[in-house]
């Protein structure tokens, strides 16, 4: 089956939507989901088909109504359409797209902490040098990625770099 139960549990909001994170029950794998409300307009409906920007094992429906006057939003699209063709151990992993008639869902590889909370809550003194230089590192492993792969982040900041609880980094909000 392609759609699992979740057992989910919700972030605080961000500006597109919240973030929430889940259990798939089918795999017992984490997962976390950015779902973005989508505008209701007036007017008549259309179906628009989104092939372009489903990621390429997806198995969700490829057409959605959508609004003949706004559409999807652009950030939605271009974050959809860059995952999709990001394969690499430094960028977060887009595992799915969810369509739902107010709302659209990515669901993404579980990440515990963003680098802000790293910098918070360690003290400076039990960061070491060669951490430091592993997570710059890493960081501009997922850059150079991008950049071979004509794709500008345009938004690199702490709460948009990931950190596993193994210290890999992985560049998320593509949007």
């Amino acid at each position: 089956k392609c759609v699992h139960r979740l057992s989910i549990f919700l972030y605080p909001e961000g500006a597109y939507g919240t973030v929430s994170e889940a259990i798939d029950d089918a795999t017992d794998e984490k997962v976390a989901i950015k779902q973005m409300k989508l505008k209701e307009t007036k007017g008549k409906r259309s179906y628009r088909p989104l092939h372009r920007v489903l990621p390429q094992r997806s198995c969700i429906l490829m057409i959605f109504p959508v609004s003949l006057e706004d559409g999807l939003p652009n950030y939605l699209i271009r974050e959809v359409s860059i995952l999709r063709n990001m394969q690499h151990p430094n960028i977060v992993h887009l595992r799915d797209v969810v369509f739902q008639p107010s709302s659209v869902s990515l669901v993404f590889e579980y990440v515990p902490m963003d680098l802000r909370q790293v910098i918070d809550n360690a003290p400076w003194s039990t960061i070491d040098m060669f951490s430091i230089k592993a997570m710059f590192f890493q960081i501009l492993q997922a850059l150079a990625y991008c950049h071979r792969n004509n794709v500008i982040h345009r938004d690199v900041k702490p709460q948009n770099v990931l950190v596993t609880r193994k210290g890999i980094i992985k560049l998320a909000d593509f949007g």
